[in-house]
């Protein structure tokens, strides 16, 4: 429960406690409202005198605030040789209105280091600068990245930040170049032919040049005895010979200069001739007695070799091929083509085969195996009866059919079948279907459908 006092009084003056005055006399009250709105304009004028004291003194109101920021984004010091260094000034401005001041400088990177001391807190007034010393001191060779980070009281989020990169390079020797590495455009070599290779210094070559010493530690491959590294260069190159080999190997080449030698492992592919067929196997399928199936093979050299076929000879009843004109040689990569047929005169199935021999080092002899089935062709004939009495006009009839087995049934016209028979020569040897029909009228309404007709196929 909440109390309140109220005390009556006879006088008009103000209760500075805040407690309730009821007065009792009510004579000058227009006076005594004259009294209080004086005493609230007295009291208004010493209440925006002591804030602006307040402002004036800096211990309230509007505050002046500072803003550091980088006079870049970032410094590149670019090149310097491992173990040296390189400095430069970083600066940041204060561009705000207010004094800033600085609590501590922190730089990432292990290249990247402040340049002598410096002392915190640092105040840096309104549009000063304020600056100091980066250095980049690359301890390794290749590109070094990092950053530097001024905190201070005027930062309102995230500290200004400067990006710092430099690259590390290794410093030029004062001694003679060496022999650093031995290359070839390719790796591996397929039958005779030749390769470009080079070898590389670490340094370029003084003024007279530098011989390097050459070697093959294969015979079927052949290099110079020796290449010069011309003033200035720092590779020279060289042709390396290879001579056909039968089965796969590796040569080894080798540089030498100077007491230092590099090594390469250069591998020999065998070459030879080869034939291949785009079909090792032919099957022809279900063929009507009396019709030819036809099956088209193609024969190719795909070895690094010519190839020659010397003979085709085709076995089995049926199987006959288109003549070719033998012997034939084929150079890498091209092909003769032919056709092979399969004639049954017999119901049942029939096997043959193709044998092609040539020259190839791999596979002389190349067998081709044939089958075939001569299939007696069969068809179902459907009839029925027009129906006997509608009051719809009949336009025509839809043909289902379904594999015995099977409850889907497949519409076997796309038009509608005006006649009241209906052919299926589409029927497999063996295989039983079932059949139904259905009426249709001028507007493409279906009756329901008919009895089912089953029929086997022999």
């Amino acid at each position: 429960m909440y109390r309140m006092r109220i005390r009556l009084s006879s006088d008009s003056r103000a209760d500075r406690r805040g407690n309730f005055w009821s007065s009792t006399r009510f004579g000058n009250s227009k006076q005594r409202r004259q009294g209080r709105s004086r005493r609230y304009v007295l009291y208004a004028g010493l209440l925006i005198g002591f804030c602006a004291l307040l402002a004036f003194a800096g211990c309230g109101g509007v505050a002046q605030n500072g803003n550091l920021q980088p006079t870049q984004t970032g410094i590149n010091f670019g090149a310097v040789v491992v173990g040296q260094s390189s400095t430069e000034t970083v600066t940041f401005i204060n561009s705000g209105a207010g004094e800033v001041q600085i609590s501590g400088i922190n730089v990432t990177g292990a290249s990247f280091k402040i340049a002598g001391s410096s002392a915190f807190p640092a105040t840096v007034a309104p549009g000063a600068a304020y600056n100091f010393q980066l250095q980049f001191h690359p301890s390794t060779a290749g590109n070094a990245t990092g950053q530097v980070t001024v905190f201070s009281n005027a930062d309102s989020g995230d500290p200004p930040t400067m990006n710092l990169a430099g690259l590390g390079v290794q410093p030029v020797s004062a001694s003679a170049p060496a022999l650093s590495g031995i290359s070839c455009s390719s790796a591996s070599m397929t039958g005779a032919g030749t390769n470009s290779c080079k070898v590389t210094l670490n340094a370029a070559a003084p003024s007279d040049g530098m011989v390097v010493a050459l070697a093959s530690g294969n015979t079927a491959v052949t290099v110079p005895t020796s290449v010069t590294v011309s003033s200035g260069a720092v590779t020279a190159g060289f042709i390396a010979t290879a001579a056909a080999v039968t089965v796969t190997q590796t040569a080894t080449l080798t540089a030498t200069a100077s007491g230092v030698s590099q090594s390469l492992g250069l591998q020999l592919n065998s070459a030879g001739a080869l034939l291949s067929a785009s079909q090792t196997s032919i099957a022809f399928g279900d063929v009507s007695l009396n019709v030819p199936g036809i099956q088209a093979l193609t024969l190719t050299s795909t070895g690094t070799l010519p190839v020659t076929i010397n003979t085709a000879v085709i076995t089995g009843t049926g199987f006959t091929m288109s003549t070719i004109a033998l012997p034939v040689t084929l150079n890498p990569g091209k092909s003769v083509a032919t056709v092979l047929d399969f004639l049954p005169t017999i119901p049942g199935s029939a096997t043959g085969q193709l044998t092609v021999t040539s020259t190839a080092t791999a596979g002389a002899t190349m067998i081709i195996s044939m089958t075939g089935t001569g299939a007696t062709p069969y068809e179902v004939n459907l009839s029925w009866d027009a129906p006997a009495s509608s009051t719809d006009a009949v336009a025509g009839y839809h043909v289902y059919r379904s594999p015995n087995g099977v409850s889907s049934y497949q519409l076997l016209s796309a038009t509608v079948n005006a006649p009241t028979t209906f052919t299926d020569n589409a029927v497999t040897s063996g295989q039983s279907y079932i059949y139904y029909v259905t009426s249709v009228d001028h507007s493409g309404v279906e009756s329901v459908p008919s009895n089912q007709f089953g029929v086997t196929i022999p």
